[in-house]
Order: structure tokens, then C-alpha cells, then sequence
């Protein structure tokens, strides 16, 4: 198995993606009810062009969140009922804990918790993910690039053709209300116009996944969650007002697949609920 592997593929809108930035497109002053999509700078014929996308890092989150839920259902755990933290490392990738004050016993502020080696064993989403577990960050391995629309911009660099359409072209607003849950009397409250930057539908994205040492669990794992991902079917936000709706096609290596995977938790079903059980059964990790 290649230490690199790399799939390519390409993400096709079906509905308006609602993706916003933190803050306006540059040079714009933004009013209080616009929310801009998030862009990315290209240099292109002389001068910085803004193009749309959808962040690598939004695409992690709903995987890992995928992930979690269908390795609890393996699991037959309730996502409910176990631990906080737990919860949080498979929802979320956990978080950096603070260290032990100057002076005090490390032993006793700091319970022995499990190995990188035992997490990576246990729970292959973290091993694949990454995740942040007390002062440690876990490096994942699955790299997952932007969501670049093909547009003439930036078409040659991912060495396309051009289509004939420019980045300001596949763009529009949306405009929502937003109800004014202020103190008011319901009488005086008002209702607020606010309007949303979207994708059209319609729109091609080029995108890209990179796998890096993985093993064969954590590569089957991969493609468990490729296939999660297409039955999720959509990105960005607002999916629940009917965005964000996409069709996935990546060229997968036919000489993988997700059943390694779900062999692997079958077979070892009791000794990840064991581990589990022993490291998050009374919140100290």
C-alpha cells in the first residue's frame, strides 16, 4: 500500500450553497444583514480575483461527525448517554487541557489516561481524523483541500480547460427575514431583512482528498466515510432550509473498500467497549 494515496473528484451543486465568511469580501463595506460566502484570493491577467468556495475543514467536520455516529451505532452505544468528553473527542476532535499549576503533583492532577498508540488501536476516526487529547495534539491522516469551483480564474492552475465562466458569475443573494426576540411587547417587535451570498446550482467543483500512511483499517474507514458522505449528500449551511444539496464523484481505487472497516469493529467490538469503558466511564479523561 502506497504511503501517498490521493483521490480526486469533482462536487456538483444541486441546490444554493450557503457557506458564509467571517467577515466581508475585502474592499466592501458590509451592512449588518449581508453575509458573504467564503472566497479565497487568486492571482489572475494582472490583479487578485475572489472566488468562491467551500472549506476543506467544513468537509472534516461533517465526516468526522459521520463517522462518529455510525462507529457508536456499531458500538450499539446511545451518542446520548456516553461520557461529555468522549462525546466531544468523536464529535469534535476533543480539545487541549490545561496543565497542572507550578508546584502541585503532576500524579495526582493528571490520571493515567490511554496511549497515542491505544487511541489510534481503539478508535480509528481519531487515528484518521486527529484530535486534540488532554496536552496533546494527534496528527490525523486525511488532508482534505478546498472545494474550488471550475471557473476561468483559477481552471489552468488545476490544470482544466476554462468554461467560460468568471467567479462573479456563479454567485447571487438570498433574502430571509429574522425575528426580532428582543424584551419588546410582541406588538412592538419587528422583523429584520437580511440577505445571504450563495452558489448557484449548477456549479462543478474540483476537490481533492490526500491519505497519508494510513493503514488498511483507517483506509477502509476512508471510504466508509466517502460513502456516508454521499448518502449525507450536502455541504455548507442551512441544509434544513433546503441548501446546500451536491452530488459527490471521486475516482475510487477499486481495489479498496469499507469492509475492512466494519469487519475490524465487529471482530473487536468488546475490546473497544472495554476501552472505552475504562477511560471515559467517570469523565476524568
Amino acid at each position: 500500500m502506497s504511503i501517498i494515496e490521493t483521490i480526486r473528484g469533482t462536487v456538483k451543486s444541486l441546490q444554493p450553497i450557503v457557506h458564509s465568511a467571517d467577515m466581508p469580501d475585502e474592499g466592501i463595506a458590509a451592512q449588518g444583514n449581508e453575509r458573504f460566502h467564503r472566497k479565497m484570493k487568486v492571482w489572475y491577467e494582472g490583479k487578485a480575483v475572489h472566488i468562491p468556495v467551500i472549506s476543506g475543514n467544513s468537509i472534516r467536520g461533517i465526516m468526522r461527525r459521520l463517522g462518529a455516529q455510525s462507529f457508536l451505532e456499531m458500538l450499539e452505544l446511545n451518542p446520548e448517554r456516553i461520557e461529555r468528553k468522549l462525546h466531544y473527542l468523536l464529535y469534535s476532535g476533543g480539545s487541549l487541557e490545561a496543565g497542572s499549576a507550578k508546584g502541585r503533583n503532576k500524579s495526582k492532577q493528571e490520571p493515567h489516561g490511554p496511549s497515542i498508540e491505544e487511541l489510534r488501536e481503539h478508535i480509528p476516526l481519531v487515528s484518521l481524523m486527529g484530535c486534540s487529547y488532554k496536552r496533546q495534539l494527534i496528527q490525523g491522516k486525511m488532508l482534505t483541500d478546498f472545494l474550488v469551483p471550475i471557473v476561468d480564474e483559477v481552471a489552468e492552475l488545476y490544470g482544466q480547460p476554462k468554461p467560460g465562466i468568471r467567479a462573479a458569475e456563479i454567485t447571487d443573494w438570498l433574502f430571509y427575514t429574522r425575528q426580532d426576540h428582543s424584551d419588546q411587547p410582541a406588538t412592538e417587535r419587528n422583523q429584520m431583512i437580511y440577505k445571504t451570498e450563495y452558489i448557484l446550482p449548477n456549479v462543478t467543483f474540483m476537490h481533492e482528498f490526500t491519505l497519508l500512511g494510513a493503514n488498511q483499517v483507517e483506509t477502509a474507514l476512508f471510504y466508509h466515510l466517502l460513502e456516508e458522505l454521499n448518502r449525507y449528500g450536502r455541504v455548507g449551511g442551512k441544509a434544513a432550509q433546503g441548501h446546500g444539496k451536491v452530488e459527490f464523484r471521486y475516482a475510487l481505487n477499486v481495489a479498496h473498500s469499507a469492509a475492512p472497516y466494519i469487519s475490524y469493529i465487529g471482530n473487536n467490538k468488546q475490546a473497544i467497549l472495554a476501552f472505552l469503558q475504562s477511560n471515559w466511564s467517570n469523565g476524568e479523561n
